[in-house]
């Protein structure tokens, strides 16, 4: 519910993810999307959810906003230690 609960909230939301889920993304909400197999996304953003467990904060944080946030679902001693 990570998207629809962003929407809700006023936010712009970038789905990260492989082309094949593209369409799932947009029918959760996302307004734009951005596959990860078509090459690394650009930009900043003030939050980052990583439902996929996918990155690490250092990865993330070059992504992220002066006061961004970046939250995972699967936290392990490696992504929390990479800073």
């Amino acid at each position: 519910f990570a998207v629809q609960l962003a929407k809700r909230s006023g936010a712009t939301v970038t789905a990260i993810c492989h082309s094949r889920n593209e369409a799932i993304a947009r029918s959760l909400g996302a307004d734009e999307v951005a596959p990860y197999d078509r090459g690394a996304p650009a930009g900043t953003y003030d939050g980052i959810f990583d439902a996929a467990a996918a990155w690490t904060f250092a990865r993330a944080r070059r992504h992220l906003g002066g006061r961004g946030k970046y939250v995972t679902t699967l936290p392990t001693p490696n992504a929390i230690l990479s800073t």
